[in-house]
């Protein structure tokens, strides 16, 4: 049973703790906060306002917290809830007039520790609970109530764990930051940039730190306040309620004292093997937890070991790939360049036979354009020789035609560069052959 009275304490803290977040901002903007040191540390990047809400919100906590234990002590202070006992124990049946005594305690001063671990132990004995049983429920309930107020300060944590963790995120961005701006052909001009990324990394990161060792230490004194307040109301319960009750048959047999002292000394057995089977589980895990320890480190030195000599083993053969590469690539380039240099002994033979061959069209055709021209002109002669011997024929003039188809058949042989053929008698063969033909014809 949760008996702690601060059951909205995380929705205050919350509240509170951005009432003083808004309130330390403001003075800052309003000029009343002007320290230089402060304005640095908590306006120069975001994250810096982060860690100063969420501290504000983790010393909110602590306030309420405190403030809390106050109202709890002042409370405790105005004396015991239940009316002085007598030196005679009574029975269980009257624990209900006890019970409406501190339900009229709740109603007038609130519901505080020390009244609802009355309230919880009076209702165990009016459900038929066992008075001698009572010593193990106080402990119980003790117990719930410090496990119920160390978990209040769960929130608290959480914020303490929080806030370095943003002044180290502050480092990682500032820095990033600051090598994103650098610049090395231009390091004058990026030094300003740098410096500023430097500056957000240190300054959120010094005012993470900060806060957070504040922040433990009240929470520190807060819980420790709260412990020695718990301490007290287990006393002042154990005044209140131990030996008080008998149980109700051991009343009507009348066998009040003899009964009591053999269910303590019962009780004190039971303690005792509790105690030793605690002890010896105690043994048993300390024993286990070293054994697992042990294992995990020797796991973890073989794993270790392995690991060293893979490495090893692929940085030689990486070694050895590496040098037979360098073989095959120094190989492989000389392959190349004789290769390249055959071909280029090769083609620079093609190239000359092609330059001589080209040389050799260009003569054959100068050679061919010079036969074909001398075709065209013999041609040409022969057609104006046989007009000219058709003319003679016609004319009669024989004679005058031979010369002047010797003068150009001597004319053909000149332009032709060729020796001069024998002489011809036309005269007396072919002129003849020809006269006679003509004048036959």
């Amino acid at each position: 049973m949760n008996t702690s009275p601060s059951r909205h304490l995380i929705g205050w803290s919350l509240l509170w703790g951005t009432l003083l977040t808004v309130m330390f901002y403001g003075a800052i903007r309003l000029g009343l906060i002007t320290n230089p040191l402060v304005i640095q540390y908590t306006t120069a990047h975001p994250i810096e306002y982060t860690e100063v809400a969420l501290f504000m919100v983790g010393f909110a906590f602590v306030i309420v917290k405190y403030f809390d234990l106050l109202g709890q002590r002042s409370v405790l202070a105005k004396g015991v809830i239940l009316p002085e006992r007598d030196s005679v124990q009574i029975p269980v049946t009257q624990c209900k007039q006890l019970s409406a005594a501190v339900n009229e305690h709740i109603k007038k001063n609130g519901t505080t520790i020390h009244a609802s671990r009355l309230a919880s132990l009076l209702e165990y004995l009016n459900r038929g609970g066992d008075p001698e049983m009572l010593d193990t429920e106080m402990r119980y309930l003790s117990d719930d109530d410090v496990n119920s107020a160390d978990g209040d300060y769960g929130f608290v944590r959480t914020i303490l764990w929080a806030v370095p963790m943003l002044g180290f995120l502050g480092t990682v961005v500032g820095i990033t930051t600051a090598l994103s701006n650098l610049d090395l052909n231009a390091i004058n001009e990026s030094s300003q940039a740098l410096s500023a990324g430097l500056s957000v990394a240190f300054d959120t990161t010094a005012l993470g730190i900060g806060l957070d060792l504040l922040l433990y230490f009240c929470q520190f004194l807060v819980h420790r306040s709260e412990m020695t307040l718990l301490k007290e109301i287990d006393h002042i319960v154990e005044s209140e309620i131990r030996g008080r009750f008998v149980c109700d048959k051991d009343v009507a047999n009348g066998q009040r004292g003899e009964l009591t002292v053999v269910r303590m000394m019962l009780t004190n057995v039971l303690e005792t093997l509790e105690s030793l089977m605690k002890t010896q589980s105690e043994v048993w895990n300390t024993t286990i937890t070293s054994v697992n320890e042990r294992t995990a480190r020797i796991a973890s030195d073989a794993a270790t070991l392995v690991q060293t000599s893979l490495v090893k083993a692929l940085a030689e053969n990486v070694k050895q790939h590496a040098a037979e590469l360098g073989k095959l690539e120094t190989n492989l380039h000389a392959s190349l360049r004789n290769d390249a240099a055959r071909h280029h002994d090769q083609l620079k033979g093609n190239t000359e036979m092609l330059l001589r061959l080209q040389e050799a069209i260009t003569n054959q055709t100068e050679t061919s354009k010079t036969v074909v021209d001398a075709t065209l002109h013999l041609t040409n002669l022969e057609n104006t020789l046989n007009s000219n011997l058709r003319s003679v024929s016609q004319v009669g003039n024989f004679e005058d035609t031979i010369n002047s188809l010797a003068a150009a058949i001597h004319l053909l042989n000149v332009r032709l560069q060729t020796p001069t053929p024998n002489s011809v008698n036309l005269r007396h063969d072919t002129a003849a052959a020809a006269t006679g033909k003509g004048y036959a014809a």
